[in-house]
């Protein structure tokens, strides 16, 4: 259907023409680029083959060097939040650090995630340095490892507009959905 109409704006812009009233867009992408194309075609939610709205995700920005939500494997994703942490207070680096690194196992995904669950049930950080409070991005290198025990990992390189600053560690709960 986004084909036949030209592309994903032009499915988003038809869609807002043709509401008889306001309308929230949803849109299924199978790509980064479509991705893009949709945020800046102003579509408010954007789905994933097989995957639900996903409000964390839609939260922040991604930008995929390696990887991405659609690919099981390592990812290497550099992120900024959307929105503030707390309103009327400033967002610092390890803030943005921390509100990324919370994706590690789901941007490194090596089971999918409409079948599996893999939660983090803690999550660990070593600094070796403080993360830059003057750059919206922080980014993340970031391998799952998944046992068939129902356990799992996901370590990651932690990094800002320095370069790297830190390691984190998550295990991991799984269960088949």
């Amino acid at each position: 259907h986004i084909a036949a109409l030209g592309g994903v704006a032009a499915a988003v812009r038809r869609a807002r023409e043709r509401a008889p009233h306001p309308l929230r867009v949803e849109i299924e992408v199978t790509s980064l680029a479509e991705l893009d194309e949709a945020l800046a075609a102003g579509a408010e939610v954007v789905l994933f083959p097989g995957v639900a709205s996903f409000p964390y995700a839609q939260a922040m920005e991604w930008r995929f060097w390696r990887g991405g939500f659609d690919t099981l494997g390592p990812a290497t994703v550099w992120a900024r939040p959307r929105i503030g942490l707390v309103d009327s207070e400033a967002t610092t680096g390890l803030d943005r650090l921390l509100l990324m690194l919370d994706s590690a196992n789901g941007v490194s995904a090596e089971l999918p995630l409409r079948d599996w669950t893999f939660v983090p049930v803690d999550l660990q950080l070593s600094l070796h340095r403080p993360v830059a409070d003057d750059r919206d991005w922080t980014g993340m290198d970031a391998r799952s490892v998944i046992d068939p025990s129902g356990v799992g990992t996901t370590d990651a390189t932690v990094f800002d507009s320095g370069g790297p600053c830190g390691r984190s560690l998550h295990t991991l709960f799984v269960r088949p959905r």
